[in-house]
């Protein structure tokens, strides 16, 4: 069982049905207490699934409010 999943930008290229096939995933992994670190340029998708949400803007990261 893993615990901590690192994904870079999961959801590009996918459609809108392989888009909600992973959310689907993201949202039973949530259920079953693992974290996922995920890079992405289209936060819309992942939005209502985050617990914490960071920008990088002229190499300085900040915390985003969720």
């Amino acid at each position: 069982e893993w615990k901590l999943a690192l994904m870079d930008e999961p959801i590009s290229g996918l459609d809108s049905k392989g888009a909600d096939l992973f959310i689907n995933y993201i949202k039973d992994w949530k259920e079953n207490k693992r974290s996922i670190i995920i890079t992405s340029h289209e936060s819309s998708y992942l939005d209502s699934l985050v617990t914490s949400s960071y920008t990088i803007n002229n190499h300085i990261l900040s915390r985003d409010n969720v």
